[in-house]
């Protein structure tokens, strides 16, 4: 077991009491108002998982870094939104005592798939493993609806046929087109809210 009980439940208060605050923080953000409001998903890594994750990485890693057994998924409207949601996130971690180890801005040259999502890295304090070389923490992934939806695709495609390389060339190609679809609707949506802030008049 990575995570005893009782340290798996003080992780799920400590995440449960970051999203609230985290939720309420961005809801009352103005800017990030614009369109469909921000959502705040929680998952803690199951003992599966976790267990898996870690095999993969024992050859590599020392020590062994479990940085997203508590994960946060932030919620856009659109790609504007993205800086000023990881900032209202950043204070909110930092008013909790939550350390922050990493922030990763994985834009468009980065990725496969041209979504843009920012990565965010925590201490998770006063939680041990029961591995004392295991350290765990916070995930946070800032990004937008259609973001989410082409990784949520694209992940449950990747693993259901053993990674990239047992894709048949059909299924490259409509992965490539869905892509290119999606990049156009992101800037399409973000183009939408630049104008409407511009545009005098009563909203």
């Amino acid at each position: 077991m990575i995570v005893d009980l009782p340290n798996r439940e003080s992780a799920r208060v400590i995440a449960e009491e970051f999203r609230s605050e985290a939720m309420h923080a961005l809801l009352a953000n103005e800017r990030l108002g614009e369109g469909v409001e921000p959502q705040v998903l929680l998952r803690l890594k199951t003992e599966q998982s976790a267990e898996e994750k870690l095999k993969r990485k024992r050859k590599k890693y020392e020590p062994l870094n479990l940085n997203d057994f508590v994960g946060l998924r932030i919620l856009v409207c659109n790609s504007d939104q993205l800086d000023e949601a990881c900032q209202v996130v950043r204070k909110v971690a930092h008013a909790n005592g939550l350390t922050e180890l990493k922030v990763d801005d994985a834009s468009d040259g980065q990725r496969s798939l041209p979504y843009r999502s920012i990565h965010a890295d925590f201490n998770l304090p006063e939680i041990q493993s029961t591995d004392p070389k295991v350290v765990l923490g916070i995930e946070v992934q800032i990004t937008t609806y259609v973001g989410r939806l082409i990784a949520e695709i694209s992940h449950t495609l990747v693993y259901k046929h053993g990674g990239l390389s047992y894709r048949d060339k059909e299924q490259e190609r409509l992965i490539s087109l869905m892509s290119r679809q999606s990049s156009l609707l992101e800037n399409t949506i973000a183009e939408l809210f630049r104008k409407e802030r511009n545009t005098p008049g009563e909203r």
